[in-house]
């Protein structure tokens, strides 16, 4: 049997283990939650790469004598958007290519064209730290054409909230801070634009994994506001197909 000092010399030592094995429970959880990381992170590189092996682009080229192709950031089912490097300008951008299917009626193209030009009209005229900016737009062929827009290095807020689980309540306000800023400037031109499509997807960090400067993006789904004949009951008017064109 133990005496006293035995028994509380055991207690002791068992104490430590267990001390020591939620720590290295606590460090092999991190571990994973960084492994999980980088394993979101390769998974969504593969797939970017092999977009790009998909890509009438995949060569590089320099579209419209000025914007030189260098990578495929992102697909989507009626676009795809390059990183590019402005030759004209010495900077880098977003060249959004729309993309209509050959095999498409005219009145189906005609109205997805509609549809782009509307979101490019309606974004050229916003000027905001907040929302990306929209620099130019030009025909690639007769079924194809581009929209350049201001480039940010970061990921989208999707990702980065998928990545992170949680983020700090300081980072969370400095966000809502930054979104209600965007809003805010919708609301207040003349006339006030409606998004329509705001979720983590269309919130973009513009310095790389970090979430610190945010900017909205895609104005698929925007509406001009007809602040004299503006309507509620008649509901939402979609600018572009499905649920946004990025």
């Amino acid at each position: 049997s133990y005496t006293w000092q035995e028994y509380y010399e055991a207690d002791e030592i068992l104490k430590l283990r267990q001390s020591a094995l939620k720590k290295e429970d606590a460090d092999l959880q991190l571990e994973m939650e960084k492994l999980e990381r980088e394993r979101n992170l390769h998974i969504r590189e593969l797939k970017r790469i092999h977009n790009e092996d998909q890509s009438r682009f995949n060569s590089h080229p320099v579209l419209n004598e000025r914007y030189l192709l260098l990578m495929l950031l992102g697909k989507g089912g009626f676009s795809e958007v390059h990183k590019a490097f402005d030759l004209k300008e010495q900077r880098y951008v977003a060249c959004k290519v729309h993309q209509l299917n050959k095999d498409w009626k005219e009145d189906k193209k005609a109205n997805y064209i509609k549809h782009a030009l509307r979101e490019y009209n309606i974004h050229k005229a916003l000027d905001h730290p907040r929302v990306v900016k929209l620099y130019d737009v030009f025909e690639i062929d007769a079924n194809s054409f581009c929209t350049v827009l201001e480039y940010c290095d970061g990921h989208d807020l999707d990702f980065y909230l998928k990545q992170h689980k949680m983020i700090p309540e300081r980072e969370a306000r400095s966000i809502v801070m930054q979104v209600v800023s965007a809003l805010k400037y919708l609301n207040e031109i003349k006339p006030p634009v409606i998004h329509y499509d705001l979720k983590p997807g269309n919130i973009l960090l513009t310095e790389g994994n970090v979430c610190g400067e945010i900017k909205i993006t895609d104005f698929g789904l925007s509406k001009v506001m007809d602040e004299e004949n503006y309507n509620p009951d008649h509901g939402m008017d979609l600018t572009s197909q499905g649920a946004g064109t990025y």
